[in-house]
């Protein structure tokens, strides 16, 4: 399970989805969480925290109440509206979206052909604006690094269709996003 809970060092369970960190604040005579999806630390929030029985507590089995809406699955039209975001070149829409919900960039999107593709595909196969798209594939895999090693309905890695000729990219943006797509999974070389 984990080691016992105090207010010196923060419990951390991890999988391969997310990882949570508790830590007691005295000053905000509160609890913190951290909800991280990688290893790049985002800013703690606040929580309530059911307290089911003191011992319980200290060994961080309570139960927990994130009051943010990052950490809900999207709906379907949620995410049709995205992929028409990302087909209309509204990058700076798309980013907020992710922004607000960061399972966006992991979910599955059905294209009109019903094939399945992830916004970061769709940042790569874009004709839209360079610079925008570039920014979009950086926050993605800063934020959540496993998004490059999510394949589409085709099979393909980030890796494989940024590689392709007819990405429309120049080509000091596409060797940056390569080199990031690489240290995010670097495996996706010998797939």
């Amino acid at each position: 399970m984990g080691r016992a809970f105090d207010d010196r060092k923060p419990w951390r369970p991890s999988n391969d989805l997310c990882s949570f960190s508790f830590k007691n604040n005295p000053k905000m005579s509160r609890n913190l969480i951290n909800i991280n999806s990688s290893d790049i630390p985002v800013p703690m929030i606040p929580v309530a925290l059911r307290q089911v029985s003191p011992d319980k507590t200290r060994m961080g089995r309570s139960s927990f109440t994130p009051h943010h809406a990052h950490i809900r699955t999207p709906t379907r039209e949620e995410m049709r509206a995205v992929f028409l975001m990302c087909r209309g070149n509204q990058w700076n829409s798309v980013l907020n979206s992710i922004r607000s919900n960061r399972l966006i960039q992991t979910t599955n999107m059905t294209m009109d052909n019903n094939i399945s593709t992830t916004v970061i595909h769709q940042a790569i196969r874009s004709k839209g604006d360079i610079n925008k798209r570039a920014i979009v594939i950086k926050e993605i895999l800063q934020v959540t690094p496993h998004a490059a090693y999510m394949k589409n309905g085709l099979g393909s890695l980030p890796l494989h269709v940024i590689c392709q000729r007819n990405v429309k990219m120049n080509s000091a943006t596409k060797e940056t996003l390569i080199r990031d797509l690489i240290n995010a999974y670097s495996e996706s070389l010998t797939v």
